[in-house]
């Protein structure tokens, strides 16, 4: 028996959260048997995670917004903004969007540039003025990740491939931008892993569901970014 099929099949009709997880379970057999409650809930979560099933197992009905603080700007260009220490309020989110229950370290930037306007981040590009989701608990990426990374004090925002005895940070856009090549000994700072993007459109939704939606300053040339996430002192 497929429980993760039937599982799909029974919430496009249900709201799973109506039921306990060992209803659903004599709910979903095909001869009304107990199936594990832990069964249920690990391919609740993994439907979660992909995308099948909107909402998580024991979370209310309204949406469950959660604050992510906002902490500067990153270039998607050539490199400008100066990496400092910037609180510039919060992004108030759905952990429904970010699809994650685990939000410790979380931390948004506002993209500044073109130079990644051809990325995809579960399908979505980084254009200016989006807010760039970053988990900050994540400093080790893997080739092909993106990432914010500070170099020379500069922030940016780009695809990361590690080549042997170099660093390779990639544009990704509609423009011609060079790449930048780093050795060890530039010591380039990972400020962590591109996990979402809330784009121009996603912004205008959340605005219609919540009052607490930040609306970011006017870029400017001298932007700062803060490296740590939320809780992280």
């Amino acid at each position: 028996m497929n429980i993760g099929k039937r599982l799909m099949d029974f919430s496009k009709k249900n709201d799973l959260r109506d039921y306990s997880l060992r209803e659903i379970g004599k709910l979903i057999h095909p001869k009304g048997l107990d199936i594990n409650p832990q069964n249920i809930k690990y391919h609740w979560l993994k439907l979660f995670k992909s995308g099948d099933i909107n909402y998580l197992p024991q979370t209310p009905k309204t949406e469950d917004f959660i604050k992510i603080p906002i902490r500067g700007y990153a270039d998607c260009g050539i490199a400008k903004s100066v990496a400092e220490n910037e609180d510039l309020g919060h992004i108030t989110l759905t952990r429904n969007f970010l699809r994650t229950i685990q939000i410790q370290g979380y931390f948004a930037i506002i993209a500044s540039g073109d130079s990644m306007n051809q990325a995809s981040i579960n399908g979505k590009s980084i254009n200016d003025g989006d807010y760039i989701i970053v988990d900050s608990k994540h400093i080790s990426p893997r080739n092909g990740d993106y990432v914010v990374v500070i170099v020379d004090n500069l922030a940016n925002v780009k695809r990361f491939y590690n080549q042997k005895d170099r660093i390779v940070l990639i544009s990704e856009s509609t423009n011609t931008y060079d790449s930048i090549i780093l050795t060890p000994s530039d010591r380039p700072l990972i400020s962590g892993i591109v996990k979402h993007i809330v784009s121009k459109i996603d912004k205008k939704a959340l605005m219609s569901n919540s009052k607490d939606v930040h609306t970011p300053p006017n870029t400017t040339t001298n932007n700062r970014l803060n490296t740590k996430g939320d809780n992280d002192e």
